[in-house]
């Protein structure tokens, strides 16, 4: 099989150039006939496997670091990790993509727009980056976000500063632990950085439809970073169109 049969369309927004591309790499890697009637896992080589997964990552890429990623680096204070967040956003997508309107892309209705996708997983390419500069595990510093989330809450609903909001107010929002010292810390620590929520909430420029709800990607497989292949988190950015171009350029 050519590799120009399956990227070879017409004009296609970039949500249904990833829902396609998404399908890819589920069949690539589950043996799942696509709507094309292509069952990549048999009708492509290992090396044509490579080869566009390769291409798919970089268009992905190329757009995260175009919009949400731009977004991201332009109102979180990264300091000297905003490769690392670039890196971390990469990674997440890689892990990730596969699941794009995994179960709603049969009914429009149901189809998520690709911007909002990136935006639900900004959060985790944040979270692991923050947790490398605070040297806390991602777990950890999910913690120390739904306390900060919680305390933003408060300040909200009771019109409050942020330092007089106690252990005590955001004690019945989290169900992880109901200790107040356990709060306190987490609570002190949680004054170093913002929320997710109000990063991205701040002077939106991201083009695209970033309210559409996400939920339905909360169950997303949890695979691990070692069964990836990180050199393909290296590739530039690809400026081509969806035809397949025979050259993957990577540094």
């Amino acid at each position: 099989m050519k590799l120009q049969n399956l990227l070879k369309q017409n004009k296609e927004t970039i949500t249904d150039y990833m829902n396609r591309a998404a399908s890819y790499l589920r069949s690539m890697e589950q043996g799942a006939v696509t709507k094309d009637g292509y069952n990549l896992a048999e009708d492509l080589t290992v090396y044509e496997q490579e080869k566009l997964k390769e291409y798919i990552y970089c268009m992905a890429f190329d757009e995260m670091k175009k919009t949400v990623g731009r977004h991201c680096l332009n109102v979180c204070d990264f300091g000297s990790d905003r490769e690392d967040f670039i890196s971390n956003f990469q990674i997440v997508i890689m892990k990730r993509l596969k699941d794009f309107n995994a179960n709603g892309s049969a009914k429009k209705d149901k189809r998520y727009e690709f911007l909002t996708y990136l935006r639900h997983l900004s959060g985790e390419a944040m979270r692991e980056t923050f947790a490398g500069m605070r040297g806390v595990s991602a777990a950890l510093e999910e913690r120390i976000q739904k306390v900060r989330t919680a305390v933003r809450n408060v300040m909200v609903e009771r019109q409050i500063k942020q330092e007089e909001v106690t252990a005590e107010m955001i004690q019945d929002q989290l169900t992880f632990t109901n200790k107040i010292e356990t709060i306190k810390a987490l609570m002190e620590f949680s004054t170093t950085r913002n929320s997710y929520e109000s990063m991205l909430d701040e002077n939106d420029d991201i083009a695209g439809d970033l309210d559409v709800k996400t939920e339905v990607f909360d169950g997303l497989d949890k695979s691990t970073e070692e069964k990836l292949d990180f050199s393909l988190a290296s590739c530039l950015i690809l400026k081509s169109s969806l035809f397949w171009s025979g050259a993957i350029v990577c540094q």
